[in-house]
């Protein structure tokens, strides 16, 4: 997988900055680390790529929390509030919409005996 396109799909998703999104590139392969031991078609490694993108921004939303004030000012009280207040749970669909998409290529294919 192409770190450079994770990072941009997660700039583009997560509404971050080229430098706010590279800060996150231990975790951008963390999330690749599942899916590093095969081989995929173009088709599917662009599929992962987006996943690995939407669960690095969920877990972003995850750790900043879900602050419904973007920004305050004191003087002539201004108040300014995200789009719709709801990061987490927008994420949050994202990453299980990305999931969806990808869910046959990491599912398990190993097998266990339950009993004899």
């Amino acid at each position: 997988m192409n770190i450079e396109n994770i990072t941009a799909i997660l700039c583009t998703i997560g509404n971050l900055s080229t430098a706010e999104a590279e800060k996150y590139s231990e975790l951008i392969k963390l999330n690749c680390y599942p899916f590093v031991d095969r081989e995929y078609s173009e088709k599917e490694e662009k599929l992962l790529e987006y996943f690995v993108a939407a669960k690095t921004n969920y877990q972003i939303s995850l750790a900043h929390g879900d602050d419904e004030i973007s920004s305050f000012t004191a003087g002539d009280v201004s108040v300014s509030t995200s789009s719709n207040g709801n990061a987490q749970n927008n994420a949050k669909i994202l990453f299980e919409n990305a999931y969806a998409d990808v869910a046959h290529l990491a599912e398990d294919k190993g097998f266990y005996f339950r009993g004899v």
